[in-house]
């Protein structure tokens, strides 16, 4: 309800640090085997002689590469100041900047051979010294409120985005190797993924927050109107690359600068202009019982043109009512059960359009609007006098129309169909004493497509969707001011293809893999921490990043040391 269009794949809440009229200064240092040096600060400050504003900055530095992957390397620094006034009063503004730079060498990892990852040394590099990837991020946001009184809150947000990036990526190819090769005689080519874009967003946000009571039932009525504006421009040299070599694929060279050339391949404007209403209700009834219902209607236009040979346009439109409900039911004050259900909606032709593929379909009605449906029904109990909290949940999700992945990749086109994931999920986290802490997650989904205009398909696990996924972290607080911890994380196969390769009937899948974590850490003062982490404890060789086109081994294993301050 609250997000709209593009939001059936989830939303990350990102929560701003915006000012506090208590001062304070944290931060952090980080140092790392793998070239880690990080450092972050958090300033606040209130404003003197001027009750109720402050000022706050966040800054950041990262500098980093990849154990066991040499060549890759990666370098962002960020600034994020703000500035508030009002708090604590009935009116309040702020006002925020965000920017980050990054300046990387990626890393596309290694090459699917016959459907499973290359068996090549953990270090394989494909690209070149001098590929890049490049964004320069700046986003500008003005938020509003105001109390009119106990009742109504009115609250506005107003953000404008510009992201600059340019890019050039090797990716290995193996098509060309024959099975029965020896692979010492295996030469890959080198597919070169490039592009270069201003992706530009303007989005306005105007609710009202009322809260009033009808009868025994008590109300949280939040209703809005959202505009948002998004627009590209990339260009592209892809696919006219000439003279890039192939290199060996247990031996690849990448120590040389990149040699080829190319023209202009793409270039595209296109845009997307979204209005939105919504209204989510909250309400109470009683001790027991709170019943959530939300509506929200979005109307969605884009324009696409692409201007080199052969050139092509298309606008469309799309309309759609999404909505969300919930009943949570509290028989005891540390226990619950609930139930959620709600849709949400993908207008693909919308989202081809902003993501730029550079391969369209030939008219608009060849892609349908995608629909996602999902329901939850689970519980949660706080134990032990709420030493201990322990939730499960069963979970259904469907898709209709899901979003394309690649319109240039037959074995993953599956436009018309549908796709379905459901599991059950397991939960724990608290104190089993008072010194020993654990986190203990574990999700089963089982994952299909279950209709398709293309019969192979039908049965196919959704792509990159594990049937078990695992994780436990638990600390320990020791005497001397000493804490000690240790993690677990493992998953199942995932597959990166959606139809069977044709010359033997496989899937593309990777393997899965259990890691362990440890750390400990030293309470130097009661404001300042310095710990230690080692991140793939035995240093096994896994495969994280799965995509159609490479996959990406995991670190090897790697010690960080850091310290952590608040004053």
């Amino acid at each position: 309800t609250e997000f709209g269009r593009g939001s059936s794949g989830g939303v990350v809440n990102m929560e701003s640090k915006t000012p506090h009229l208590d001062p304070f200064t944290a931060g952090s240092l980080e140092w790392g085997t793998d070239h880690t040096r990080r450092a972050t600060l958090d300033f606040n400050e209130p404003i003197t002689g001027m009750e109720g504003a402050a000022f706050r900055v966040n800054m950041m530095t990262n500098d980093a590469d990849v154990t066991d992957r040499d060549a890759a390397r990666y370098s962002r620094w960020g600034i994020a100041p703000s500035v508030a006034f009002g708090l604590g009063t009935d009116t309040r503004l702020t006002i925020s900047y965000f920017h980050q730079t990054e300046d990387n060498l990626p890393d596309f990892g290694i090459p699917w051979l016959f459907d499973r990852p290359a068996p090549v040394s953990r270090n394989a590099f494909y690209g070149f010294s001098d590929d890049y990837l490049r964004t320069d991020v700046n986003i500008g946001t003005i938020k509003f409120e105001h109390d009119f009184n106990d009742t109504f809150t009115l609250r506005e947000q107003f953000r404008l985005e510009n992201a600059h990036r340019s890019f050039r990526i090797s990716q290995a190819n193996t098509d060309g190797i024959a099975p029965g090769t020896p692979l010492g005689q295996a030469q890959v080519s080198r597919d070169i993924i490039d592009g270069v874009s201003n992706d530009r967003a303007i989005d306005e946000d105007i609710n009202l927050v009322s809260k009033f009571d009808t009868g025994p039932v008590k109300h949280s009525l939040v209703t809005g109107f959202e505009y948002l504006h998004q627009s590209v421009d990339p260009r592209r040299t892809e696919p006219t690359w000439q003279d890039v070599p192939d290199t060996s694929l247990l031996n690849p060279v990448s120590s040389l600068p990149f040699p080829g050339f190319g023209t202009t391949g793409t270039e595209v404007n296109a845009h997307v202009d979204q209005l939105s209403a919504y209204a989510i209700d909250t309400m109470k009834i009683g001790k027991e019982w709170t019943v959530i219902g939300g509506l929200r209607f979005d109307h969605v236009s884009s324009q696409y043109d692409e201007s080199i040979a052969p050139p092509a346009h298309f606008a469309a439109t799309n309309e759609a009512l999404t909505w969300r409900a919930a009943a949570v039911y509290q028989p005891k004050p540390n226990g619950s059960f609930y139930i959620a259900s709600g849709t949400s909606f993908h207008p693909n032709i919308q989202q081809l359009s902003i993501s730029s593929e550079p391969t369209l379909p030939p008219s608009t009605k060849d892609v349908a609007v995608g629909r996602n449906f999902e329901v939850e029904v689970g519980t949660k109990w706080d134990l032990f006098d709420n030493r201990l909290s322990l939730s499960g949940a069963f979970f259904w999700d469907e898709q209709t129309n899901p979003s394309p992945v690649d319109l240039d990749e037959p074995l993953l086109y599956v436009l018309h169909g549908r796709e379905r994931v459901r599991g059950i999920e397991f939960g724990a986290v608290g104190r089993l004493t008072d010194k020993w802490r654990l986190l203990l997650n574990y999700t089963f989904m089982e994952s299909a497509i279950t209709s398709s205009s293309d019969p192979a398909l039908l049965g196919n696990p959704v792509l990159n969707a594990p049937k078990n996924m695992a994780s436990l972290w638990t600390t320990y607080e020791l005497p001397w001011k000493f804490q000690i911890g240790f993690g677990v994380n493992g998953l199942t196969s995932r597959t990166a293809s959606q139809s069977p390769d044709p010359a033997n009937g496989l899937l593309m899948e990777a393997p899965g893999y259990v890691i362990y974590s440890a750390m400990v850490k030293y309470h130097l003062t009661p404001k300042i921490d310095i710990q230690a982490n080692v991140t793939n404890l035995a240093d096994k060789y896994y495969y994280d990043g799965v995509h159609p086109g490479h996959v990406v081994p995991g670190p090897g294993r790697t010690l960080y040391i850091s310290t952590n301050f608040r004053f």
